[in-house]
């Protein structure tokens, strides 16, 4: 597998963790007593947007090949994170068309009322984006080395 497609798996991974993370946002800004758990998704997957981005700035040079046998060894973690990335974007309901005011207020305090229904699944999901994390933090600290 190229090296290239670690970093293009990493820049889509990286996209889903934006929507993510503006969800979050939504979330936190938008409803008064929102969860504080959602401080928790918001904090793991930024973290992981920032691993990802380094990982994509890693892009190695064909006079090093230790950098590319890492990076073919990081795909695994890097579409790992993806999908529990993906899983993680599905618990939050995705309004269809922009909604401001008192309609958006109303859509979100819904949402966070079935936050709880939802907690157990998505601590689940983050157990396992932060041990992707690690693996892929990890591939990059053996690089830099």
């Amino acid at each position: 597998m190229e090296p290239l497609s670690a970093v293009a798996s990493a820049i889509a991974v990286v996209q889903v963790a934006d929507r993510v993370i503006s969800v979050c946002k939504a979330y936190i800004t938008g409803v008064h007593d929102a969860p504080i758990e959602l401080r928790a998704v918001l904090i793991e997957v930024g973290s992981l947007k920032c691993v990802l981005e380094v990982l994509e700035l890693s892009v190695p040079s064909p006079q090093i090949p230790s950098q590319i046998g890492i990076l073919e060894k990081l795909i695994g973690p890097i579409n790992g994170s993806g999908e529990a990335l993906r899983q993680l974007e599905a618990l939050f309901p995705q309004p269809d068309i922009p909604v401001r005011g008192k309609r958006k207020r109303l859509g979100l305090s819904l949402a966070s009322l079935a936050w709880p229904f939802k907690r157990d699944k998505a601590f689940k999901l983050l157990e396992e984006i932060g041990r992707h994390k690690a693996t892929i933090s990890l591939g990059l600290t053996t690089e830099a080395a």
